[in-house]
């Protein structure tokens, strides 16, 4: 893929969402990005350019292909900056020494309790996201919903009424925290309950879909998949709702959106004042007004009404997924016949 031409136009003293650029050339930059389309990133990029006048082109696919190709071309990649839905792949290219710093504004932009920061500084969180039960309150009421999904799947009465999405980046997470906190034993056990008596749908939007239309009692997903239904069938037309679980298990996990320089960019610099403004009060605006994330970024406000506060919602307390965390939970998952 033939790498944008570099421009020569030049920023004096642009002061950008608190990034200030001086001196430093213009460049194009080319994200490949593992977010859905019309996630956020689009707008964020667009707003991007509109300030700053640097163009930004994205491929868009998934997240674990994406990164698949990133270690084939190597030092040879004609990307700039990666963004995924997950942080699996980033642990992965880290591990594989791809990955530039994401720089000091970027790093300090989305310093907070609530998210984890990569350890060698060489990707950021932008968006956060929690783990929920959909569920369809004219067909069941919210205290009637299993207390955990370990609950959920082992009871009998609840077979073939709840789903999963086997190819879920957020599965991956959810079970790497499982395994964190029951051992490898308790999750096989609670991998091969879920397999034998839950409906495997692929997609979370089909599965919300589904229990919006009363064919379906609960579903697991991410909770901003709500907010795309409200955005697509209009927020009065939609009866499912989002259950929150808190109970400190990995039900409650939380996964994270991010994004890195590739250290095969030769715009490393104008791809790191990306990242800080992506990062900024600003740039999260615009990211989470489309993505139904949290914002990374504690002063940035997310127009999204159902998200609870972060400190309300009890995720486990477990440390950030390494690499080999993230590795093993695919195995486990793919040896439980998931995927």
């Amino acid at each position: 893929m033939k790498k944008l031409a570099k421009q020569t136009a030049v920023f004096s003293g642009l002061a950008l969402a608190g990034v200030m650029f001086s001196n430093v050339a213009m460049a194009d930059l080319f994200i490949y990005n593992g977010q859905h389309k019309n996630s956020g990133v689009e707008k964020a990029a667009k707003l991007f350019t509109e300030k700053t006048g640097v163009k930004v082109e994205l491929k868009t696919g998934k997240s674990a292909e994406l990164a698949g190709l990133l270690k084939e071309e190597g030092m040879k990649s004609p990307a700039d900056i990666f963004i995924a839905e997950s942080t699996g792949p980033f642990l992965s290219l880290s591990e594989g020494d791809l990955l530039a710093k994401a720089g000091d504004e970027a790093v300090k932009n989305v310093s907070s309790v609530n998210v984890p920061q990569a350890p060698k500084e060489d990707f950021v969180v932008i968006g956060l996201r929690s783990r929920v039960l959909a569920y369809n309150p004219e067909k069941i009421a919210e205290k009637d919903l299993p207390k955990s999904w370990t609950e959920m799947a082992n009871d009998p009465k609840w077979k073939n009424r709840f789903s999963y999405h086997p190819g879920s980046g957020a599965l991956v997470d959810q079970i790497a925290n499982y395994k964190k906190l029951h051992g490898e034993e308790k999750t096989k056990a609670f991998l091969k309950a879920l397999k034998e008596n839950g409906q495997s749908i692929n997609g979370h939007t089909a599965a919300l879909k589904k229990v919006d239309a009363g064919e379906l009692d609960v579903a697991i997903m991410n909770q901003y998949y709500l907010d795309r239904l409200y955005k697509e069938k209009g927020k009065e037309n939609v009866k499912a709702r989002i259950h929150y679980m808190r109970n400190g298990d990995a039900d409650s996990t939380l996964s994270f959106s991010g994004a890195a320089v590739l250290k095969a960019s030769k715009n490393v610099k104008e791809a790191q004042q990306f990242l800080a403004f992506l990062t900024s009060k600003e740039g999260q605006e615009a990211y989470v007004s489309t993505s139904g994330e949290w914002p990374a970024n504690s002063k940035a406000v997310s127009p999204v009404t159902y998200l609870e506060p972060l400190s309300t919602l009890n995720p486990p307390k477990t440390t950030f997924n390494s690499y080999a965390d993230s590795e093993d939970a695919k195995k486990l998952i793919k040896e439980a016949g998931i995927q």
